[in-house]
């Protein structure tokens, strides 16, 4: 399958939407005991109920990805389901409810759902082209966060944004229409889904790899900050990425006068992003940094300590043990081990 029959075969009528895809009142989806049911009449009192989207009805046992258009020409019930799920537009609109919130997405756009998110999509029409995506959550973790959280602690904010810690929600929708990688990738993906050879689940699971990068970037770009006098905006990624690049003696005030904040103002952009405060956040770069040159050199312990900045080698000893849950020559001798 190419792009372009990938595009005829999401347009082209399902025998469902031959039945409705002229219906004035447009019939409800509802779910109920593992199984999906279509309710053409009086389904006010339906529609007002929260439904459970079982796993049983989405995937197969072995499943950890799934990948579906979503139906046209039918209101869906408020529901929820034991996954991960993106929603991708393909073409046209997509309007949701989420949480209460009512959200409408364009072509191009993403959304990413925690578990167990109540949401509903309004009927979508004929050129209302939407697919969904939907993970296992170990495999969410594992296979795409996991791979990526050793890139930036940008993945780390990210991660807060999606799961449920006080102070976020428990989704993100990011506008990506002028990405073209994404889909590209999109495109790919469901090629591999909709019409399997040799190799397809591999394949699947690159483009996902694929995609959640090209996520973490537009993510990034939306991260914002905007000076109190609003001379400038700022993105969160130039303080992180300021503070890698001079992690070893780098200090509040010295990365305030750097983008000309206030430290004040400082401390709470890194506590709203991040979660944690100058000090906090600047030992986690640290012991990043620790941890890759144990990997990577046969440097003394004590001499990584005072080259990522730590002084007190007792300190370094503790802080790193109770990140990582063994002491820097352990560490080492595990990561050697595993080559």
């Amino acid at each position: 399958m190419n792009s372009a029959e990938l595009d005829q075969y999401l347009r082209s009528y399902k025998d469902y939407e031959l039945a409705y895809f002229n219906s004035t009142n447009p019939p409800l989806l509802a779910f109920h005991d593992d199984r999906e049911f279509i309710i053409e009449d009086n389904y006010e009192e339906v529609s007002r109920q929260v439904h459970h989207l079982s796993d049983k009805l989405i995937m197969k046992p072995d499943q950890n990805i799934t990948c579906n258009q979503h139906y046209r020409f039918l209101k869906l019930v408020p529901h929820y389901h034991p996954f991960i799920e993106m929603i991708y537009v393909y073409s046209g609109t997509c309007t949701q409810t989420i949480n209460g919130e009512t959200i409408t997405m364009s072509q191009g756009a993403l959304c990413i759902l925690d578990l167990n998110v109540v949401h509903d999509i309004k009927v979508a029409g004929e050129n209302d082209i939407i697919i969904n995506i939907l993970m296992r959550k170990a495999y969410f973790d594992k296979t795409m966060l996991g791979r990526l959280s050793g890139n930036s602690l940008l993945t780390n904010f990210f991660i807060r944004a999606l799961y449920q810690e006080k102070g976020y929600h428990d989704y993100i929708v990011l506008q990506t229409s002028n990405n073209r990688k994404i889909d590209m990738f999109m495109s790919e993906l469901m090629c591999e889904f909709f019409n399997k050879q040799l190799c397809s689940e591999e394949a699947i699971n690159s483009y996902m790899l694929l995609i959640f990068t090209e996520i973490l970037r537009e993510y990034e770009k939306e991260q914002l900050i905007q000076q109190p006098n609003n001379i400038k905006q700022y993105n969160v990624a130039d303080i992180l990425h300021f503070m890698e690049e001079n992690y070893r003696d780098v200090s509040l005030v010295s990365t305030a006068e750097h983008f000309h904040f206030h430290p004040n103002y400082l401390s709470k952009i890194l506590k709203k992003y991040f979660g944690l405060t100058f000090a906090p956040l600047l030992q986690e770069i640290r012991l990043k940094q620790a941890s890759h040159l144990l990997e990577m050199h046969d440097l003394p312990v004590n001499r990584i300590a005072n080259e990522v900045g730590f002084s007190n080698i007792y300190f370094f000893y503790r802080i790193f043990k109770e990140k990582y849950g063994l002491t820097p020559s352990e560490y080492r001798k595990k990561f050697k081990a595993q080559l």
